[in-house]
C-alpha cells in the first residue's frame, strides 16, 4: 500500500492538544515553477494570424494532445475565435495535422475542428473540453465555450451565453449535449464568461464542476463556482474567490485555472490565478490553494509566474491541468508580449505562443522553516512486514529532518524514537527515512501510528509510506 500526505495545508498536521502538540514557527510556501527560456509552440498559420491561447492538453496512451483557440479573421473578439488541433510523443514538439473539416478562406488544409462560424449558434471562444469517464461513448469528450445568441425581439442585438459540444475522438465535434431532446429547453446557459473557463467531472464529489469569471457590484472581476449533475444545465455561477484588502486596489482576477491534483491518494485542488494590475496593464499568476475546490487560499502574495521573459513580459496564464511524468510534473501555458488594451496588429512571434512549465512531483506549496519545527502527521495503520517512509524535501546548510514512530495512545516506540532516526539532508523528492531497529515487526501488526517530524532549515512538500 502506498499513501501520500501533502503538506499544502495544515489538514495532516495532527496532537494540537497533547504532549505531541506541533513545536516552533513554520509557514507555508509557493514551490518553484521552472519556465524554458523559450516557448514551443508558436503562431505560424493564416488561421492563426492575430494571436493563439486558451489551451487544453491532454496525456492519452503515450500522445500529448493539444487543443488551442485562434484568431485568423479581420475581427478579434472573444466570441470570433477557432478550435485547432495538434499532437506530440514529446509535449514538445507538436503536429499541426491537416484535418479537412473546416473551411478557412476556400480551403479546409488546416487543423481546425471547431468554429463559431460553423454552428448554429455565434461565435465561439473561452473553451474547455475534458474525457468524461461517466458518458457514452459518442461524448467521451464533452466541451463548453462562450457563444452569441440573437435576442428575439431585437435580431440585430446578441447575448453571450454558455453552449456546449461533445465528440467521441475530440476531432469530429456535435453542438449540444447527448442528453438533448427538447427545443423547448435547449443546452445555451444564461450567463458567460468571457475568458476560458475550466469545466471536468470531480470523481470526489461525483458531479461536474465549472470555474467562471464573474464580476461583482463594483465591477470587480472574481473567480465563480457552479457544480451541476447535468452537464447540460448549469446553475448561475457563485464567486467564491477574488482579490482582496491585501492586494492593489488595480487588481483583478482574470478568471482561474483549477487542477484537481492527485498524488499517493491525497487530493489538493491548486487554482493558477491571472492576476491582471490596471496600472501597468500586466498580467502574472498567482497560486491558490483548497482541498475541496471552493474555498481557496495564497499562502504567498507574490508572482508564481513573473512576467520575466522575453515571451511573456506582458502576461502569463497558466492553463487547467497538471501533466505529471515520473517525477516531473508539467503545466502549460500562454505568454503575451501584448499588453491587455494594445493593438496586437504588427507585433512580433511573441505575440501568441505557448511554453510548457515544471516542477518536481508535489512540490507546488511545501512547509518552511527556517529554525527547529517538529510536528506529528496523520495516523496510518501498520500492516506488518516492510514498512518504507520516504520523505519530499529540499533542506538546507545544516538542515536535517528526521523522524518517529508515535502509537495512537500517545507512547514513544522504544527502537523508532527521534535518535534512532538517521537524518537526511540534501534535496531529494524521495529521502528516505532509516530507524535503527528497522521496521516495527508482527508485535505492531495492526496498530495505529502517527510520524513525527522534526525538521530544521527545510521545506517538506510531502511524506509517503509503502508497507
Amino acid at each position: 500500500m502506498h499513501k501520500t500526505w501533502l503538506l499544502a495545508d495544515k489538514k495532516w498536521i495532527m496532537g494540537h492538544n497533547n504532549r505531541f502538540a506541533p513545536k516552533g514557527e513554520f509557514k507555508f510556501v509557493n514551490g518553484v515553477l521552472e519556465k524554458p527560456d523559450e516557448p514551443f509552440f508558436f503562431r505560424d498559420k493564416p488561421w492563426e494570424r492575430n494571436g493563439i491561447g486558451g489551451i487544453t492538453m491532454l496525456l492519452e496512451d503515450g500522445v500529448y494532445r493539444l487543443w488551442y483557440e485562434s484568431w485568423g479573421g479581420d475581427e478579434c473578439s472573444d466570441v470570433s475565435l477557432q478550435l485547432c488541433y495538434a499532437e506530440s510523443r514529446d509535449g514538445v514538439n507538436f503536429i499541426k495535422p491537416s484535418l479537412g473539416l473546416i473551411e478557412f478562406e476556400g480551403s479546409t488544409d488546416n487543423n481546425i475542428v471547431f468554429s463559431g462560424k460553423h454552428n448554429e449558434y455565434m461565435g465561439f471562444g473561452g473553451h474547455c473540453l475534458f474525457a468524461d469517464p461517466t458518458s457514452p461513448p459518442e461524448a467521451r469528450y464533452r466541451m463548453m465555450y462562450l457563444c452569441s445568441v440573437n435576442k428575439s425581439n431585437r435580431p440585430e442585438q446578441f447575448l453571450r451565453h454558455m453552449s456546449f459540444a461533445y465528440s467521441a475522438d475530440g476531432i469530429r465535434w456535435t453542438n449540444g449535449v447527448p442528453e438533448f431532446r427538447s427545443w423547448i429547453n435547449p443546452p445555451v446557459e444564461p450567463f458567460g464568461c468571457d475568458c476560458n473557463c475550466v469545466v471536468y467531472y470531480d470523481p470526489d464529489k461525483r458531479s461536474y464542476v465549472g470555474y467562471f469569471r464573474t464580476w461583482s457590484e463594483t465591477d470587480t472581476r472574481g473567480i465563480g463556482y457552479a457544480e451541476t449533475n447535468n452537464f447540460g444545465h448549469w446553475p448561475t455561477p457563485r464567486t467564491i474567490y477574488e482579490a482582496d484588502e491585501l492586494d492593489p486596489l488595480t487588481t483583478d482576477f482574470y478568471g482561474g485555472a483549477d487542477t484537481r491534483y492527485e498524488s499517493g491518494g491525497d487530493v489538493v485542488h491548486y487554482m493558477f490565478i491571472p492576476a491582471y494590475n490596471h496600472l501597468t496593464e500586466k498580467t502574472d499568476m498567482q497560486l491558490a490553494v483548497s482541498r475541496d475546490g471552493e474555498h481557496y487560499k495564497r499562502h504567498e502574495r507574490k508572482s508564481f509566474v513573473a512576467n520575466d521573459k522575453k515571451y511573456d513580459s506582458a502576461a502569463s496564464y497558466l492553463q487547467h491541468g497538471i501533466i505529471t511524468v515520473g517525477d516531473i510534473c508539467y503545466v502549460y501555458g500562454e505568454g503575451t508580449t501584448v499588453k491587455h488594451n494594445e493593438d496586437t496588429e504588427g507585433f512580433d512571434k511573441y505575440k501568441g505562443c505557448l511554453y510548457r512549465a515544471s516542477v518536481k512531483k508535489d512540490r507546488f506549496t511545501g512547509l518552511k522553516t527556517d529554525s527547529e519545527f517538529e510536528f506529528n502527521i496523520h495516523h496510518f495503520r501498520y500492516e506488518g512486514g516492510t514498512l518504507e517512509i520516504t520523505v519530499n524535501a529540499d533542506i538546507g546548510r545544516d538542515g536535517y529532518i528526521k523522524c518517529a514512530l508515535v502509537e495512537g495512545n500517545e507512547k514513544d516506540v522504544i527502537g523508532f524514537t527521534e535518535s534512532d532516526c538517521t537524518p537526511v539532508e540534501g534535496d531529494s523528492i524521495a529521502h528516505k527515512i532509516r530507524f535503527s531497529n528497522g521496521v516495527p515487526g508482527e508485535k505492531y501488526r495492526g496498530v495505529d501510528f502517527e510520524i513525527r517530524i522534526y525538521m530544521k532549515n527545510a521545506t517538506l512538500y510531502s511524506v509517503s509510506i509503502d508497507q
